[in-house]
């Protein structure tokens, strides 16, 4: 296959290294073969001139549920209202959506009925358009928790550690566990109020490990991130009421820091209505406050900051990743540090580093180009002008007047 490329402004390539000026992203099929100046491009490659844009990878987000579709009108009671095949269908739209807004790979971490193990593979199949994805199955819950009908019900170790060995039977690539409730659900479901314990996590968690694999904690109070973190967590959902102890220790055990912003801002800034509940308001904006603090004590501290959004849920369409990485900004990181969160770190957070977040020799010749420089402004970001999946162009909006 003849060696190909793409000439652009200004080329960031995910590291966080600074900008190429007038560099050429070469690629060999499906993968990275450089990032050279325009002038160093040998005579043999076919290369297109993108003009005044920017080029960076393919957008990983670390927090998705490709069966939620996003809207006001409560995802969750639309999926457990119908079938598993008509969920798939609505899974295989929202990955369409997905892949169309520069997001090239997810993490999807909570998708009951094997609908997210199946819109993996046939991904990878190329039978239907979406990004690449990374996929927990059924989340692993106390009876009666948090997002109890997205998940296996456990009251055990023994339970957890049997959950644990059916999600990765079924396929699931990692574990994921609920350490507390959340601002997603009513009565007694209190986002501070711890739900698993220590030792079922903790069982969950080792299965993972013996497997290969790594547990995500979903954790948004004081005392469900500590217990996350003393189960042996690999990445922490949401992360919400984050203390300065807890920081040093997930800094000091490379734990990674999901924040999902756009879900809790999203929450906090909405208007009650007979679809959207008023606690869902007062929670999130409890939870989006506290957010404001941890993103601040986890970037002092040095806690990785993986970007993810809970995209699907409520509020948060499959479109929400450069809002969060706007919210990133708003709260202090550079938009550099934003991108990197959104591109190489996520990919981390998710073991997939090997293969994309950066644009760098082997890795898969994911990227998209988007007008002006997000790395003065990351609004920039919504400015798309292509999307590249594996060196081929999947999403090309016309040009507009």
């Amino acid at each position: 296959m003849a060696l190909g490329g793409y000439r652009a402004r200004r080329v960031v390539d995910g590291t966080g290294g600074p900008v190429s000026e007038h560099g050429v992203v070469l690629f060999d099929g499906d993968r990275v073969v450089a990032v050279v100046a325009a002038g160093d491009v040998p005579r043999n490659a076919e290369v297109e001139d993108l003009g005044d844009v920017t080029l960076l990878p393919g957008l990983v987000d670390a927090h998705v549920h490709m069966i939620w579709d996003g809207a006001e009108e409560q995802p969750e009671l639309i999926r457990r209202a119908e079938s598993v095949p008509k969920g798939a269908v609505r899974a295989v739209r929202h990955a369409a959506q997905t892949l169309a807004c520069g997001t090239t790979t997810v993490r999807d971490t909570g998708c009951p009925g094997g609908v997210a193990q199946a819109l993996r593979d046939a991904i990878d199949e190329g039978l239907v358009p979406g990004p690449r994805m990374r996929v927990a199955g059924a989340s692993i819950v106390m009876t009666g928790g948090h997002c109890w009908g997205m998940g296996v019900e456990v009251d055990s170790p023994f339970d957890a550690r049997r959950a644990a060995r059916q999600q990765f039977k079924e396929g699931a690539d990692f574990v994921k566990i609920l350490a507390t409730g959340g601002v997603y659900g009513l009565r007694h479901d209190e986002p501070w109020a711890p739900q698993l314990t220590v030792e079922e996590m903790k069982a969950a968690a080792d299965e993972a490990k013996k497997a290969g694999r790594y547990a995500a904690i979903h954790a948004e109070g004081e005392e469900g991130i500590q217990n996350a973190i003393e189960a042996g967590a690999d990445t922490i959902e949401h992360c919400n009421q984050l203390t300065p102890a807890s920081a040093k220790l997930m800094a000091d055990r490379g734990i990674f820091m999901v924040p999902t912003l756009a879900w809790f801002f999203n929450v906090a800034e909405a208007t009650p209505s007979a679809a959207f509940h008023e606690d869902y308001i007062r929670k999130g904006r409890i939870m989006a406050e506290s957010s404001t603090r941890s993103i601040a004590l986890a970037k002092e501290v040095g806690v990785r900051i993986a970007a993810g959004t809970d995209t699907g849920a409520p509020l948060v369409p499959h479109s929400s990743l450069r809002r969060e990485l706007e919210i990133l900004v708003r709260l202090g990181l550079t938009p550099m540090e934003a991108l990197v969160a959104g591109t190489r770190v996520a990919a981390e957070a998710m073991r997939m580093d090997r293969l994309v977040g950066t644009l760098e020799p082997g890795k898969y010749a994911d990227l998209v180009a988007v007008g002006g420089d997000p790395t003065r402004d990351i609004r920039a970001l919504y400015d798309l002008r292509l999307v590249v999946k594996g060196g081929v162009v999947v999403h090309r909006p016309a040009p507009t007047r």
